[in-house]
């Protein structure tokens, strides 16, 4: 269960080759709470992760 409260969890390190739906959403939660659980523009996050995980670069 993922507290919304206090420092943010640890980020996953370790991807799989074939990267879920629920592995983007926790990195993007995490780096959503990093950012201070600002309100509005989940995309932002969403798509941090995405790329993060896909081993994109993200600018």
């Amino acid at each position: 269960m993922m507290s919304t409260v206090g420092t943010p969890a640890e980020p996953p390190t370790e991807m799989e080759p074939d990267t879920s739906y629920e592995q983007i959403a926790i990195l993007a939660y995490y780096l959503w709470q990093k950012r201070g659980c600002p309100e509005g523009s989940p995309e932002e996050d969403w798509f941090r992760a995405e790329h993060e995980l896909l081993g994109q670069s993200h600018t």
